[in-house]
């Protein structure tokens, strides 16, 4: 987008605006932006939302994982997103056409290649089957892994995950286990990726 300053909508409980909008305002100094966030709610449909943002001239906006806006009111969604089924952003281009990105998978794996180039992925484990989990889960996916462990304390979901890993790639290298089998599988792997959310850490997989 070819313009010197940006309005960002973002849409998060108080707690998360707060944290959210200095991210944004650091990362925008950084890069010598002009850029302002705004917090957006009420009682509008997402649908409206995006209408009304359009029409103000947003650049875009910013969602937080527990907004659970769907996709489905966006005119498009990046490979991410329509991978993983998450937006987490929301870019509206030239002819106010809003396509959503899923900016956590786009980011781990753009880390995850940067960071640890050489690592090994034959074997990885992952704790933790919700929220960031589902991007990182496709990401190692997107990755080459061949063998994806998941786990989770609630094995439904586990299973539904890798079942939606399994649908986008090739190898079907995603499977679910039961949490007390982490042990056994740890024994195996070439490595582990804790993606439970930070306030259930101490109490998931004890």
């Amino acid at each position: 987008m070819n313009q010197h300053s940006y309005l960002v909508g973002l849409i998060a409980p108080g707690a998360e605006f707060s944290v959210s909008s200095e991210l944004h305002r650091r990362e925008a100094e950084r890069h010598h932006l002009r850029y302002l966030c705004r917090r957006l709610g009420g009682q509008r449909d997402f649908g409206t939302l995006l209408d009304d943002c359009r029409v103000c001239g947003f650049s875009g906006l910013s969602v937080a994982a527990s907004a659970g806006h769907p996709a489905a009111a966006l005119d498009g969604l990046s490979r991410a997103a329509a991978r993983t089924g998450t937006v987490t952003a929301v870019v509206y281009d030239a002819d106010g056409r809003a396509t959503g990105h899923d900016t956590g998978m786009e980011a781990f794996t753009a880390a995850f290649a940067r960071s640890l180039p050489d690592a090994a992925l034959s074997r990885v484990v992952q704790v933790g089957a919700t929220g960031a989990g589902v991007s990182v889960a496709h990401a190692l996916a997107e990755r080459g892994v061949e063998h994806l462990t998941l786990i989770d304390t609630d094995p439904a979901r586990a299973s539904a995950l890798a079942e939606a890993v399994n649908r986008h790639a090739v190898n079907r290298p995603a499977t679910a286990h039961p949490a007390e089998t982490l042990d056994h599988h740890l024994k195996q792997a070439d490595g582990l990726l804790n993606a439970l959310p930070p306030a259930e850490e101490s109490d998931r997989l004890a």
